[in-house]
C-alpha cells in the first residue's frame, strides 16, 4: 500500500507540474469512447482479448494529448496435471500520446506512454494429489504497470474518431497487444 501511496503521489505531481507549465493546456473531459484489443500475455504463454473504456482528457500541451483507460483481460488455462488456472487484470491507467501531424491528412500518428494502477488475480483448482484433497486458491496483488504505445487516430465524422495501437505493458503480467477503438468528442 506505501508503495501505490508513493507512486500515485508522484504521478499526480507530474501531471500537476507539466499542466503548470504550459499556459496553453486545455485539461478537461473531452471524449468518451471504448476499445478492444488481442493480447499475447509473456509470462502465461496465451494470448486473451482485452476490452475497456477511454476517456479523452484534453491536451497538457500543443501536440500532448491526455487519455485515461481502464482495461479488463482475463485468460483461463489448464497449467497441467488436470489442474485449471485463471488469471485476471483490471488496469487503470494515464497515458500521455506526442501527436505527429500530416496535412491534409485524416490520419494522426502518435507516440506514447503512461501508468497504471493494477489489479490482478490468479485462482486455481488443483485435483486431489498426493495429498488426498482438493487444492483450490487465489491470490490478488496491486502493481504499478508502464505501458509504451504507437498508433493513429483517424476522423470518423466531426463528432467521431477511430484509433488503432500497438502497446507494450509491464506490470508482473506483461504483455503485447493491438487494440483497436473509437473515442465520441463531447465538445
Amino acid at each position: 500500500m506505501k508503495r501505490f501511496l508513493t507512486a500515485a503521489v508522484a504521478v499526480t505531481m507530474i501531471f500537476t507540474v507539466a499542466a503548470g507549465v504550459s499556459a496553453k493546456s486545455n485539461i478537461g473531459l473531452m471524449g468518451v469512447g471504448a476499445k478492444v484489443g488481442y493480447l499475447s500475455i509473456d509470462d502465461i504463454d496465451e494470448s486473451a482479448i482485452g476490452f475497456g473504456g477511454v476517456v479523452d482528457l484534453g491536451q497538457l500541451m500543443p501536440r500532448l494529448n491526455l487519455e485515461g483507460e481502464v482495461l479488463y483481460w482475463g485468460k483461463s488455462y489448464d497449467y497441467g496435471w488436470g489442474g485449471d488456472a485463471k488469471f485476471s487484470e483490471i488496469i487503470i491507467s494515464a497515458l500521455g500520446k506526442y501527436c505527429f501531424p500530416m496535412k491534409g491528412s485524416k490520419m494522426l500518428p502518435y507516440a506514447g506512454g503512461g501508468l497504471g494502477l493494477v489489479l490482478s488475480k490468479f485462482s486455481w483448482d488443483a485435483p486431489a494429489g498426493y495429498s488426498g484433497y482438493v487444492d483450490d486458491s487465489s491470490e490478488s496483488e496491486t502493481d504499478i504497470g508502464f505501458h509504451l504505445l504507437g498508433g493513429t487516430y483517424y476522423d470518423l465524422s466531426p463528432q467521431m474518431k477511430g484509433f488503432a495501437e500497438f502497446r507494450y505493458t509491464s506490470n508482473g503480467a506483461d504483455f503485447w497487444g493491438i487494440f483497436a477503438g473509437f473515442i465520441y468528442n463531447l465538445k
